[in-house]
């Protein structure tokens, strides 16, 4: 068990009090998942998109205080767990970077990095990441998806994914592409 200092127990205080605007939206959002417009603008989604756009590339530069903390791993785990206590599906609804954004971050250049949070600012666009195969699972290492190139500079995909999170809002899909991986 991990002993929460005086900056997680504020972070966890914050997602404590944004978790009650979730659990407020949530039957709503049960209830037709595609009348997003009324919870667009909620400071708690705003505040979560915030907390996971890296600080330079955020909407204001104040940004609010966002329920992570924007401080971290464990900031995010913590803010995480409590705001789902509002509701957990309601807080994997907000648009925002999710999973797609870590990636972006780890694997992007700047010009690629500006462009996908710029394109999240406002919160009316989802993010997605689809690793999962049908035969694999995650597993990686074991994925038969593939990369190749087209003889015209540019690259082919080859494979396809099983799920992804929230799929279902998508209208558009970006592939990466990591090309020096050790063989």
């Amino acid at each position: 068990m991990i002993e929460l200092d005086g900056r997680l127990r504020a972070v966890r205080d914050r997602a404590r009090e944004a978790s009650a605007d979730l659990r407020a939206r949530a039957l709503a959002i049960d209830a037709d998942p595609d009348a997003m417009e009324a919870h667009f603008d909620s400071p708690v989604f705003a505040a979560m998109r915030e907390g996971q756009t890296p600080v330079e590339l955020r909407e204001s530069a104040s940004g609010g205080a966002p329920p992570s903390g924007a401080g971290g791993c464990l900031e995010t785990v913590v803010a995480f767990t409590e705001t789902a206590c509002g509701d957990a599906a309601t807080a994997l609804a907000c648009p925002g970077p999710g999973l797609a954004g870590v990636m972006v971050c780890l694997l992007g250049d700047q010009a690629q990095r500006e462009l996908f949070f710029r394109r999240l600012r406002g919160g009316r666009t989802w993010s997605f990441f689809a690793m999962t195969e049908a035969a694999h699972g995650s597993d990686a290492g074991a994925m038969d998806t593939r990369f190749e190139p087209d003889g015209a500079g540019g690259w082919l995909l080859f494979g396809s994914k099983r799920r992804g999170s929230p799929c279902s809002v998508m209208r558009s899909a970006r592939s990466a592409l990591a090309t020096d991986y050790p063989a």
